[in-house]
Formats: structure tokens, C-alpha cells, sequence
């Protein structure tokens, strides 16, 4: 007889072995993102995954069947059939009761894509009418659809885990399932070369290429239209479409969806060490030379020997010159990338375990905005080049020659979107200047007589002018701004010696060539009731605007082709009296960043507001805070609307070809070296511009911008 309390025991010990289990199972079933209120409705998405699964695999034991049947009991079949049954189950038992999940989703995935191209490639002329093949087609649809259904319900719900993953694990093994099964076909070279460029269109979608997309239709029209033909094949079209479906549909959905952004998703790779990405451009070159060679074997296959050679040497030179070009340009460009991952490691981490620096900031203070600007020109000839080269060697009867051509082009579509979403994204470069001149002077308001401070002021006022120093310092370090030089002098600075220092950094240019396209100079000390800076206390060294806008327009003319812009930071009780000047500036760029409010003793409160507001993310800083004693205030010139970063001219990318690509390539670079101006939205520029200067003028936003890390702000 079992007492109460055994049987209490032992139903204590089922439910424990229960909630165990049940839970083993959670962990390997829900994402770790998933909250348990969101369980229900994650297993209900989760079924219809689940049933897609079921039901292509009823697909394709009834597309085995078929063929079995046709090929009068063909032992080949049968093995796969048996295989089949072993494969599925295995790789469900491991998945979910040992926990195996690499090698479930290898198993099941790889065995899927060998499966669906093997019933794709092997068609019978009796399959048309036959009702099992019609029931294959119309199941491997519905389990297509049911999937793309679960993605996006997925997706509209917030429950998808979004990767930086170029290539999923499913997606790699039923690519190499296709593979696996093309070793039946006499042409199976031909068959790796085409889904080794399908899995670059995928990677290309999954690095968000737009176009990719356009790549992506032709590849589908190509392969439908002459490779299949090419190699004597008719392809079963539903279930071929259901493989292509279920790699490629959700690379297309995360075009939209993936909250992840271009330097995100290309993290990985720039992280990588020198050598491996110097790897990838050196594979890269040795597939464009197989592509040459290969154009050049189709050729001379032809039979009008007397056009094609010509034509093959005419745009196989023009060709081979963009790609030197090409190889070089990403060749640079992985330097520039090392050495900005080097930048990016010494800078240290914080508390959060993040760069110090963003990574952004890094790359527009190395310059790589210029040369991705210079390099986008010379990418997208280079790509051009190839699509002419290809439509000229064209062949119908050469499938190698269209599975090469469909390889090549994705690289290069990939440089061109990512040199294009790198000129865009990243801000342009930036110098800077400081100027701090404490003084143990007062100046009168009335008569703009200086009288001496108390002395026990200048003990507070050395302490105060060392941690603005220190803030000025670390504004410019953490923005990655070009530091000019930061004087600090207690006795003041002559006219001569600012002058000087003035003329010096307006002359300054990058390391690549161009002017800097913003230039920062910083001053707090005395002024007079105009906001004239009062150097060494007197009044023949007074400085006022026009001294310094007229030292700028002698290095920066208005209407020339310099675009770059002046931003004055001035932290002084009288410096917005230069606010109506700045605003009646007009043909250059011009703005100015002060404060209201601020007292001789309270220099340097504005400065160390404005520098936490820049450089600490959601800092509490609340610039339209009511009662504010110091409240901050911006303005810009009438032509500030106007500015654009700096554009490569004619001249920059001269420059950029005579020292970096060899001499041969000039001529050919100088002929196709046409204007930056011819761009699809150059008529809208003027209109834009024009809203632009409106806006400004009568609805001044609360803050603007600068395209460097932090913003000109009013209270």
C-alpha cells in the first residue's frame, strides 16, 4: 500500500521532470529576445513555420514517388527516399532533445536543397499531365507561401532576431544542397560557378545593395532564358521556384526591416584582420581575370572573326584598365580601413564596452568620404565596362560564360553601393582652434575701461580656465576634430600673433589635398560691449568681426570653388552682439555659436554645457529649459543653406589618379572624366537650396546639425 504522501512524492517528481523538460525544450525552441508574454503568439507564428516544413516534405517524398514511378523503380530514388526518411527525423532528434542545433539545421538544410534541386533538374515529358506532379507543384507553393507568410508576420510583430550575418546557415547549406546535387549533370563546373554567384547576389542583399535587386531580375531572366537552354535542361519551374524562394525572399524582406546599418552589417568585415580582407580582393581579382579570359575563349568561337576581335580588343583594354583601377582603388581603400581599425582598438572602451570613438567619426576624420567620393566615380565605370564587355562576348551556347558574368557583376555592384552609402553617411573633415584668454580685467560697460579683478579672484579664475581647457580638449578629441593648436595664456595675445595663427589654419588642407570642409576656432576671454575680442586689454588690439571675416575670405573667396564653412564657438558675457553681423554675411559660410546671459565670473558654463550636450548621449542638457540663466544661441549667414561637403572637382581626382595608378591608366581616365554635376537631381538643387535658405531665415530649427558628431543648439 502506497501512503498519501508517496503518492504526493511521486507526482512532485513527474511535475518536476515536466517543467524540466518543458523548459530544456524552451531553451532551444524561443530566442533569447522573446519575452514569455509574447510565448503564445511566438508559438502560434512558429506552427505555421512548423507546417511549411511538414508540407514540403510531403512535397517532396510525392516528387520522389513521381520520379521513382517514371524511371520504372529506379534504385537511385530509392535510396534517397530512404535516406530521406532517416535524415528528417535525425535531424529533428537532435535539434530538440540533444540540443544539437547546428548540426539539426546543417542535416535538415542541407538534405532540403539537395532534395528540391534534384526534383527541380530531373523532369519527364509525361509530368504535364500527370496529377501527382500537379499535386508536388501545388504543395511546394503553399509551403513557399506559408514561410514567406511566417517571415513577415514575424517581422510586422517585432519577434524576429535580426543578424549582421552576410549568409544564414540555412541559406549557405541548401546553396550547398544545390550543389551537392548538380554532380549529376556532365556541365557540373558550370553549376558551382552560377550558385557561388547567387550566393554573392544574397550576400549583396544582405549588405543592403539596392542594386542588387535590379541584379538579382536579371540573374532569374538569364538563368530561365539561355542558361538552362545552354545545357539542354527544362527545369522543373514550381519547385525550383520554391528553392530560389526560400534563400532569397527574406535577404529581400531585411532590405526594409533590418533595423541594421550599413557600417553594422559591414562591421564584421572591416574588423577582420588585413590579410583576410586583402584575401577576399585578390579572389576577387582572379575571378574578373577568369571572366576576361573566358569573354575572350567565347569570341573566338565566333564566326565574324573580323568584328569580334577588334571589338574584343577595343573594350577589353578599356575593361582592363577600369579593373586595374578597381583593384587598386580596393586595395587603398582595405588600408584605409586598417587604419582605422587600428584608431578604433587603441582608443580603449568605456563602462558599456563601446569604442570610445565611433567608428563613423574615425572614418570621416581619415578622409574616407573624399576618397569614397573620387572611388564611386571609377567603381561605377568599372562596372559599366563589365556589362559592355558581357554584352559584346555574349554567347547563347556558352553557359560558363553567363554563370561568370552573373558571378563578377555583384562584386562590383557591392564596391559601388558601399562607396556610394559611405559618402553618404560619413561627414565630411574638421579642423579646429582655441583660443582661451582669461583675464584678471574687468571692462566697463559704459566707457570700456578695464579695471583689475580682485586678487582673490584669480586663484578661482586660474581653476575655472584649466577645466575649460580641459573640456575644449575633449571636444575635439572625441569628435576625431583635426586640432590646429589650443592656446591658453593668462597675460593675453597680441593681434599680430592671433592674426597669425588665423592666416595658418585657414591654409590648412588634408592629407589627401582638399581644404578641410569645416574650420572651428573657439576663443573665450574678454570683449567689449560690441563682442570685439579684447587681446591683451587694450584698445588697439581690439579684433573685431570684420578682421576675422575678412582673414577667411582672403584663403576662402566668396564664389569660388572652395565650399568649406567657419564656425565660431565664442563663450564671452558680450559675443552675440556679433549675431546681427554673421546674419548679414552673405557669399560664404558662416556660423556662430554663443550664449546670453553669461557673467565675467561665469565664463566657461556655457562651454562646458554645450561640450556634455555633444559628446555624451542623452546627456540632460535641456536647452529650452525655462528659467535657464545662461541660454545658448546660434546663428548662420544668409548663404548657409547653400553648403554641401566638399565635392571632388576635376582637379581632386587628377590628383587622386596621377598618385596612385599608373600612367597608362591617365589618358583613359582624363576621356571619361565627366562633371559631378550631371546627376539625376541637379535641376532640384537650386529649389532645394532655395526652401533650404527660407527655412533658416524664418524658422530657425532649435538645433542644426553640423554632419560631425554634434550640433549648433538655441535655447
Amino acid at each position: 500500500m502506497h501512503t498519501i504522501g508517496d503518492i504526493v512524492g511521486k507526482v512532485r517528481l513527474r511535475l518536476s521532470q515536466i517543467f524540466v523538460f518543458f523548459t530544456i525544450t524552451l531553451r532551444y525552441i524561443v530566442p533569447q529576445h522573446i519575452r514569455m508574454v509574447d510565448l503564445k503568439f511566438y508559438f502560434t507564428l512558429k506552427s505555421i513555420n512548423y507546417l511549411s516544413a511538414v508540407i514540403l516534405m510531403a512535397a517532396i517524398g510525392m516528387g520522389l514517388y513521381t520520379r521513382w514511378e517514371i524511371n520504372d523503380g529506379d534504385r537511385s530514388i530509392v535510396m534517397l527516399s530512404m535516406l530521406s526518411i532517416l535524415v528528417f527525423p535525425s535531424a529533428f532528434v537532435c535539434h530538440y532533445y540533444f540540443g544539437m542545433e547546428t548540426l539539426s539545421t546543417a542535416i535538415y538544410h542541407l538534405w532540403t536543397g539537395c532534395l528540391l534541386a534534384f526534383i527541380s533538374m530531373t523532369v519527364h515529358d509525361g509530368f504535364q499531365e500527370d496529377i501527382k506532379e500537379i499535386t508536388l507543384n501545388i504543395l511546394v507553393m503553399i509551403s513557399l507561401g506559408l514561410q514567406t507568410l511566417w517571415r513577415i508576420l514575424e517581422r510586422l510583430t517585432g519577434l524576429a532576431n535580426y543578424s549582421t550575418s552576410v549568409l544564414k546557415q540555412s541559406e549557405a547549406y541548401e546553396l550547398l544542397g544545390f550543389i551537392i546535387a548538380g554532380t549529376i549533370s556532365a556541365n557540373f563546373f558550370c553549376f558551382l560557378v552560377l550558385v557561388l554567384g547567387f550566393a554573392i547576389t544574397i550576400i549583396a542583399l544582405r549588405m543592403k545593395c539596392i542594386l542588387a535587386c535590379l541584379h538579382l531580375a536579371l540573374f532569374f531572366v538569364i538563368v530561365q532564358l539561355q542558361f538552362f537552354p545552354a545545357l539542354g535542361i527544362t527545369p522543373s519551374i514550381f519547385p525550383l521556384i520554391c528553392f530560389v524562394g526560400r534563400v532569397v525572399f527574406e535577404p529581400l524582406m531585411d532590405l526594409y526591416f533590418s533595423p541594421h546599418t550599413v557600417l553594422q552589417i559591414w562591421g564584421k568585415f572591416f574588423m577582420w584582420r588585413p590579410i583576410l580582407r586583402r584575401l577576399v580582393v585578390i579572389f576577387i581579382v582572379f575571378i574578373e581575370v577568369f571572366y576576361l579570359v573566358t569573354c575572350g575563349f567565347v569570341l573566338s568561337s565566333s564566326e565574324k572573326l573580323y568584328l569580334t576581335v577588334p571589338g574584343y580588343a577595343l573594350f577589353g583594354f578599356a575593361w582592363s584598365v577600369f579593373h586595374v583601377v578597381f583593384t587598386i582603388s580596393c586595395w587603398r581603400f582595405m588600408t584605409k580601413i586598417s587604419e582605422c581599425g587600428f584608431t578604433y582598438h587603441s582608443t580603449g572602451s568605456d563602462s558599456t564596452g563601446e569604442s570610445l570613438h565611433s567608428f563613423t567619426r574615425i572614418l570621416a576624420a581619415r578622409g574616407m568620404r573624399h576618397f569614397s567620393l573620387i572611388s564611386l566615380r571609377l567603381v561605377c565605370l568599372t562596372a559599366v565596362t563589365t556589362i559592355i564587355l558581357g554584352g559584346v562576348s555574349w554567347q547563347g551556347n556558352f553557359p560558363l560564360f553567363m554563370a561568370l558574368c552573373l558571378t563578377v557583376l555583384p562584386f562590383e555592384l557591392m564596391a559601388l553601393w558601399l562607396l556610394y552609402d559611405l559618402s553618404r553617411i560619413i561627414g565630411g573633415t574638421c579642423i579646429g582652434y582655441a583660443l582661451i584668454a582669461p583675464s584678471l580685467f574687468r571692462i566697463a560697460e559704459s566707457d570700456s575701461q578695464t579695471t583689475l579683478l580682485p586678487p582673490t579672484y584669480s586663484q578661482e579664475l586660474t581653476t575655472r580656465s584649466t577645466d575649460l581647457l580641459n573640456s575644449v580638449n575633449r571636444f575635439f578629441h572625441h569628435h576625431m576634430i583635426d586640432l590646429y593648436s589650443c592656446d591658453f595664456s593668462s597675460s593675453g595675445v597680441s593681434r599680430d600673433m592671433l592674426t597669425s595663427h588665423l592666416q595658418s589654419l585657414f591654409t590648412r588642407t588634408t592629407t589627401d589635398g582638399p581644404m578641410f570642409d569645416t574650420y572651428i576656432v573657439y576663443y573665450s576671454g574678454p570683449t567689449y560691449q560690441n563682442g570685439n575680442w579684447a587681446l591683451l586689454g587694450t584698445g588697439s588690439q581690439e579684433f573685431t568681426y570684420n578682421d576675422l571675416l575678412s582673414l577667411w575670405l582672403k584663403h576662402h573667396p566668396a564664389g569660388g570653388q572652395d565650399d568649406s564653412r567657419l564656425i565660431l564657438v565664442v563663450d564671452t558675457p558680450h559675443s552675440h552682439a556679433w549675431s546681427k553681423l554673421v546674419r548679414a554675411t552673405s557669399g560664404t559660410y558662416v556660423a556662430l555659436q554663443t550664449c546670453k546671459g553669461a557673467t565675467v565670473d561665469r565664463i566657461g558654463d556655457f562651454t562646458h554645457e554645450w561640450v556634455k550636450h555633444s559628446c555624451v548621449p542623452n546627456s540632460e542638457i535641456n536647452w529650452s529649459e525655462r528659467g535657464r540663466d545662461i541660454t545658448a544661441v546660434y546663428t548662420v549667414s544668409r548663404d548657409w543653406g547653400n553648403f554641401t561637403f566638399h565635392l571632388p572637382t576635376d582637379s581632386d581626382i587628377r590628383i587622386h589618379a596621377e598618385s596612385n595608378f599608373p600612367k597608362f591608366t591617365w589618358p583613359l581616365l582624363r576621356v571619361t572624366n565627366v562633371p559631378c554635376s550631371l546627376s539625376a537631381t541637379s535641376c532640384c538643387a537650386p529649389i532645394v537650396r532655395c526652401c533650404r535658405r527660407v527655412k533658416l531665415r524664418w524658422l530657425p530649427p532649435k538645433t542644426i546639425d553640423m554632419g560631425h558628431g554634434f550640433s549648433l543648439v538655441s535655447s
